[in-house]
């Protein structure tokens, strides 16, 4: 059977979500757009366009939600500064969608935030007593795959399989190409007898490109 993950194998995410980031994120979403007003070139204008989705792509794996919220406050301005006969209910629908985003985050923040408060870490270094803290963030908001994805590690520790597969099953509908997820689900079939089930998994894991499932996989000399 492969050996558990540790927690620092869990990642970004938005575990480490704050102010400075959704300031990062607003620069990387807005540079390429702003490039695009002064270049004349329809075709360059779609690289940049084309560009900035692949940012998006990118950034709304690691960030989710608010990176989304970002983009809807960002792009009414792009129009308005783009369009020369823009009327100007843009702008004060952009002006309008930016407050509203920058309350959502703002919430997004303060949900993870607390969800880092209610993580305790003991001496041994694992999360303990978690369980309750994450059921909270998972009934506030459905769609908030971290505390789902911990919960299920939580689960996992404390010996509730069954309950670990269902919470990663709910992370995984939401955030389907998270390496980790597939590769703990396996671990937790494992532990329930499922063999054939984890072993789909682990090959999943493998092949978005998990080290750890691939390593144990050669090793037993399993292709993916």
């Amino acid at each position: 059977m492969p050996a558990p993950l540790k927690y620092d194998d869990i990642g970004k995410m938005e575990i480490h979500l704050r102010w400075i980031v959704i300031f990062r994120i607003f620069w990387m979403l807005s540079i390429p757009l702003l490039i695009s007003l002064f270049i004349e070139s329809y075709i360059l204008k779609a690289i940049f366009l084309l560009l900035t989705l692949v940012i998006f792509w990118k950034l709304v794996s690691i960030w989710g939600h608010s990176v989304i919220a970002t983009l809807v406050a960002i792009v009414p301005f792009y129009i308005f500064l783009e369009w020369a006969e823009a009327p100007d209910w843009i702008a004060y629908a952009g002006g309008f969608l930016a407050v509203f985003q920058l309350l959502f985050i703002k919430n997004r923040i303060y949900e993870v935030k607390k969800l880092r408060d209610d993580t305790i870490v003991n001496e041994s270094g694992k999360h303990s007593e978690t369980i309750n803290g994450f059921r909270g963030a998972t009934e506030l908001d459905s769609n908030y795959a971290l505390a789902y994805y911990k919960r299920a590690r939580a689960k996992y520790d404390f010996g509730d399989y069954v309950g670990a597969i269902e919470d990663f099953n709910s992370f995984i509908e939401l955030d389907p190409n998270y390496t980790v997820a597939y590769y703990c689900r396996g671990l937790a079939k494992h532990q329930l007898g499922y063999l054939n089930a984890a072993m789909n998994d682990y090959k999943k894991a493998a092949r978005l490109g998990s080290v750890d499932a691939q390593k144990w996989l050669r090793e037993n000399g399993y292709r993916w």
